[in-house]
């Protein structure tokens, strides 16, 4: 009996992910990468409020409000994919959603290193520059 439901579940789940991963333009290198990142920023913003050091609350530590925003920061950033999945077969492309995606990564890449920073990993100079360059740009915008 035990084992019909997990089979259930499990297939809930696939159909669930295949659907999903349809809609943003099929799982390849890119969205690979964002995933993952997305994901490794979110266990790093996780451990810094576990050592109390997190910026996104006043006392530096664990939050679930906290927490379920970062969720619905990156939820809305698989969304602008989506959308950009829905351009690209306006146009015949799949330009736009490399764009968007490439967009996120970097938005990921300078999150992990100031969450690395944060916990007290030493940065090689080089990513600091690019953070700062990165940074720039992005407030410019």
């Amino acid at each position: 009996m035990e084992t019909k439901i997990a089979i259930k579940i499990g297939a809930v789940f696939c159909t669930v992910g295949g659907f999903v991963t349809s809609q943003l333009g099929g799982w390849d290198k890119s969205l690979h990468a964002l995933v993952s990142l997305m994901a490794v920023d979110y266990i790093l913003g996780l451990m810094l409020g576990m050592v109390g050091r997190s910026t996104k609350t006043a006392n530096g530590r664990l939050s679930s409000s906290a927490s379920a925003f970062g969720l619905y920061k990156k939820t809305a950033m698989l969304l602008c994919v989506y959308v950009a999945c829905i351009l690209d077969k306006v146009i015949g492309s799949d330009i736009i959603r490399e764009g968007v995606i490439l967009a996120f990564c970097t938005t990921e890449m300078i999150s992990i290193i100031e969450n690395l920073t944060a916990l007290g990993i030493p940065i090689p100079e080089i990513f600091h520059k690019v953070l700062d360059i990165l940074t720039n740009k992005r407030n410019k915008s």
